[in-house]
């Protein structure tokens, strides 16, 4: 699956199977501020255009991981 096969916000659990990383990674990036995401209540959520922006951003830095 790729980003495209998903809605423009997507879910946290989305976004584990998309980048391919652990839950622990995931909110470690949430909590040190490194990838964009909002809460809607105490659920995390993501903006589909920004994490795409993102990954290409850690891409070009050279980063292989998340």
């Amino acid at each position: 699956m790729e980003f495209d096969d998903f809605g423009d916000i997507l879910s946290f659990n989305d976004v584990l199977f998309l980048l391919g990383i652990s839950k622990s990674t995931l909110l470690k990036l949430l909590h040190n501020g490194a990838i964009p995401a909002f809460r809607v209540g105490r659920q995390w959520r993501f903006n589909k255009s920004r994490l795409i922006a993102y990954t290409q951003k850690q891409q070009n830095n050279g980063q292989a991981s998340f």
